[in-house]
């Protein structure tokens, strides 16, 4: 029974080990995130993000990160979570994050372009609930301000 387990295991894993950019396989990095802030008994601001980050991807099924960042998403480290270090490619990189499959048609690659515009406009919303969440969780409601001072700016600008 253990050696048909481990076939399945291997099996229903295959596609993901062949492209290991593939939102997929982002996707189960992000599961296993997630299984760990349930072990630990985490929640709050990384919680939410994993959370809106896994039902987003799932979605857009179809994207590839860049492998780099990528490998750098789901490398095990208990120091860094996958969901703030992809959000944080997502921002730092203004969407260049995504490659377009060499392979694709260029009706297939609009298509795709399309679809990886279609997700990009999603971070802002989601990078400004994942600084809320912070700010709420914080000891004090100035404590991202005082450390951050960016962050009035920001609000700001999300007012306007």
């Amino acid at each position: 029974m253990k050696i048909i387990t481990s076939i399945l295991a291997l099996v229903v894993s295959l596609p993901v080990w062949a492209n290991p950019s593939s939102i997929e396989a982002v996707v189960k990095c992000l599961g296993r995130e997630e299984s760990k802030i349930h072990k630990n008994r985490l929640g709050g601001p990384v919680y939410e993000l994993n959370q809106r980050l896994i039902s987003e991807l799932i979605m857009f099924n179809k994207i590839e990160l860049v492998p780099a960042m990528a490998k750098d998403i789901c490398r095990n480290d208990d120091t860094v979570f996958g969901s703030v270090k992809l959000l944080e490619y997502l921002v730092k990189n203004d969407g260049n994050v995504f490659v377009i499959p060499k392979k694709l048609s260029a009706l297939d690659k609009e298509i795709y372009r399309a679809t990886v515009n279609e997700f990009l406009d999603l971070i802002p919303e989601i990078f400004y609930n994942y600084v809320s969440h912070v700010q709420a969780a914080s000891a004090r409601p100035s404590c991202l301000e005082d450390h951050i001072p960016q962050i009035k700016e920001l609000n700001r600008d999300i007012k306007r």
